[in-house]
């Protein structure tokens, strides 16, 4: 059982996808839909492509994305 879950998380941990300060953030991930549930937003679906001014029109914005879990 150790070893089946051994292999598990490091199958895990080799396929996620690692983002770096500087990087850009693929079309695939821009694209992504999430929900609105709370705030002022034109629509109730949102994209990281919304504000890459090379999709959205002209409009550019600089994000910083801050993820943090507790576990």
């Amino acid at each position: 059982m150790k070893k089946l879950f051994l292999i598990l998380f490091l199958v895990c941990g080799l396929s996620a996808q690692t983002y770096d300060v500087g990087d850009i953030i693929s079309q695939n991930h821009q694209n992504a839909e999430f929900d609105v549930c709370y705030g002022d937003y034109e629509s109730d679906v949102f994209h990281l492509a919304d504000l890459n001014g090379a999709t959205n029109g002209g409009n550019y914005h600089i994000i910083f994305i801050d993820m943090a879990a507790t576990w």
